[in-house]
């Protein structure tokens, strides 16, 4: 277990550390503290703690985050406008890490449809043949047509939708508000 020096490293800081080294004890008590870490923080890349912990395959780091108040799941980093979803798939460990990560993120909420700066949705980061995708295919075409039969019946109810567009400028936004 890496151990952090509250001297030196912001909460925020430690909180993105944490989720890089896999540390779920240390997530869930920076993110309860009397001055909890902004669970939506960013370095200089745009990566918030949750783009670490999918990219590591975190699996218990994405549950404590993923259902953390005011957590932007859809938040793209700012050099590859990747999501946590994307990096879950780039970054992959073992495919049922993966497919843990993958479908804890969508029951979340996290949106497929986003694209990166070179135009890849995370489905487009897997392999129709290769039978470990099957379900995470799967899963992403379920949470994209989810989410855009919710945002049609908003729409048409005249309520507010997402929102969402791909000029997204990677930074954080309180939804908790």
């Amino acid at each position: 277990m890496v151990a952090f020096d509250d001297e030196g490293a912001t909460r925020d800081e430690q909180l993105r550390s944490a989720c890089m080294s896999d540390q779920p004890t240390m997530v869930k008590q920076l993110l309860e503290g009397q001055q909890p870490a902004n669970v939506n923080c960013t370095n200089a890349l745009g990566f918030t703690p949750l783009h670490y912990a999918a990219q590591t395959g975190a699996v218990e780091c994405v549950k404590l985050l993923a259902k953390a108040p005011g957590i932007n799941l859809n938040i793209q980093d700012r050099m590859s406008r990747n999501t946590p979803l994307h990096m879950a798939l780039i970054h992959r460990s073992k495919p049922q890490i993966t497919l843990e990560t993958v479908t804890l993120l969508t029951r979340a909420g996290a949106d497929p449809r986003i694209v990166n700066k070179i135009g890849q949705r995370p489905r487009d980061l897997t392999d129709e043949l290769d039978p470990n995708d099957q379900e995470i295919r799967r899963l992403l075409l379920q949470a994209a047509v989810t989410i855009g039969v919710l945002e049609s019946k908003a729409h048409y109810a005249g309520l507010p939708t997402s929102g969402h567009d791909d000029k997204d400028d990677g930074s954080a936004s309180d939804s908790s508000g």
